[in-house]
């Protein structure tokens, strides 16, 4: 008896383009938090050099802790999503949209060099 791969349905476009969406929303929320603490810590600097008698040690500086959590976040999803795509065939986006990464002649997951580096870091640098 002789197996017949399965064949892989395309995505439609729509959920390619949701999968995507979601995935760079991930990649960009911790970017978000780093905007916002400069914003508050800025705007609470400017209030406390308004009032009397204050000075620029009194004023708390948050704002490189907050921008290396939100790099090593960053760095951190970058690391699972190349994990799920190598592994899964999938990124996050993928599994919650349903669809992922297959080879069109065998129907496995194309690994690391195909999923990771040429699809996902070449279409980025392009």
């Amino acid at each position: 008896m002789v197996k017949k791969k399965k064949s892989a349905t395309p995505a439609t476009v729509l959920a390619r383009f949701l999968a995507r969406f979601i995935d760079c929303l991930l990649f960009v929320l911790p970017l978000a938090f780093v905007i916002a603490a400069f914003f508050i810590d800025t705007v609470s600097f400017l209030i406390a050099m308004d009032l009397p008698g204050a000075t620029v040690a009194d004023v708390s500086r948050s704002s490189p802790v907050v921008l290396v959590v939100a790099l090593l976040g960053m760095c951190g999803y970058l690391i699972v999503q190349a994990y799920f795509l190598a592994t899964r065939g999938q990124s996050i986006g993928k599994i919650i949209v349903k669809i992922r990464i297959v080879d069109a002649h065998t129907g496995a997951s194309g690994g690391f060099l195909q999923n990771v580096f040429l699809r996902e870091m070449l279409n980025a640098l392009l």
